[in-house]
């Protein structure tokens, strides 16, 4: 085997990602959408004879080109991207690899998590690991509950105990951000816990209409905020890859529900606007697995 070199792969390298989708298309690959870090391999004349790339912590959309198979490339693509995950502080990793690709990978420490018979396997780096961080989601959820809950206790204060505008407005927009912060929730509690913090929300803004120099204030930076978020979820109207569209709308949404009101007039025009853009992508969405299921019949008929 010659000394290739591996070096990361910028979006702006035209000709290098065009290499790279190539040698994914021949050997059966589809390059993910969402991708935060990509590296080439080339050989002496500057082909890209491997690949391999990252997003989060998970090592995504490696190959080898069919004719240096078995010159131990792979092994060198997959060291390289671990070696960037440690840099970033990621020691836990997943990856997603072909069935009959799961063998060769289990002889790197990966262990098998789910698999899709003839499609798809999901393994980590560590036995336990995907359970035991599972369980661990599960209680920072229970944590992120009771922190929400608890915003919403102090907002409710806030409303029926009105105190100087200045100091109350102060602990608000406090209360704001640290809803903002607290993420993830058990899924059944979602539409109860934004529904209370939005009601008190929204009560807290109607006694600020005594001062409205804050009120207005927070009304246009909430409306350019939500603006923002409409016009990226039409975009999504014209991304290739559905899943990655719905994928980027569920981040949209959660993030137009963290986003204060609006004020009162623009409320119906600017969550019918944002409605709208969401029917689109979600429609494409099922379409998309609708497909699926009818080519799996055609399949399952042809067998």
């Amino acid at each position: 085997m010659s000394d290739y070199t591996i070096t990361q792969i910028c979006p702006s390298d035209k000709r290098a990602n065009r290499l790279i989708d190539e040698l994914l298309t021949t050997e059966g690959i589809r390059r993910d959408a969402n991708l935060d870090y990509t590296c080439g391999m080339y050989d002496d004349d500057m082909n890209i004879i491997a690949t391999g790339s990252c997003f989060g912590n998970t090592l995504r959309c490696m190959a080898v080109s069919h004719e240096h198979q078995g010159e131990g490339l792979m092994n060198s693509i997959v060291s390289h991207l671990i070696e960037v995950q440690f840099s970033r502080g990621n020691t836990h990793l997943f990856l997603y690899t072909k069935c009959d690709s799961a063998r060769f990978f289990g002889n790197l420490g990966f262990y098998e998590i789910a698999r899709i018979n003839g499609q798809i396997v999901f393994m980590e780096n560590k036995r336990t690991g995907f359970s035991g961080y599972l369980n661990t989601l599960e209680k920072q959820k229970e944590e992120n509950l009771q922190i929400k809950l608890s915003i919403i206790e102090e907002l409710k204060e806030l409303v029926e105990s009105p105190d100087d505008a200045n100091k109350s407005y102060t602990e608000f927009k406090k209360l704001q951000q640290q809803w903002n912060e607290t993420k993830l929730v058990p899924q059944a509690k979602v539409n109860e816990l934004w529904k209370n913090y939005q009601l008190y929300v929204e009560k807290f803004y109607d006694i600020l209409k005594l001062n409205n120099e804050f009120r207005e204030y927070d009304f246009k930076k909430n409306l350019e905020i939500k603006n923002r978020l409409i016009e990226a979820a039409e975009k999504l109207a014209d991304e290739e890859d559905v899943v990655s569209a719905f994928h980027q709308l569920q981040k949209l949404h959660q993030e137009f529900r963290d986003t204060g009101p609006v004020a009162k007039e623009l409320r119906d025009e600017v969550w019918n606007r944002f409605k709208t853009a969401s029917t689109v992508v979600n429609r494409r969405h099922q379409q998309h697995f609708e497909a699926l299921k009818v080519l799996k019949k055609v399949k399952f008929m042809l067998i």
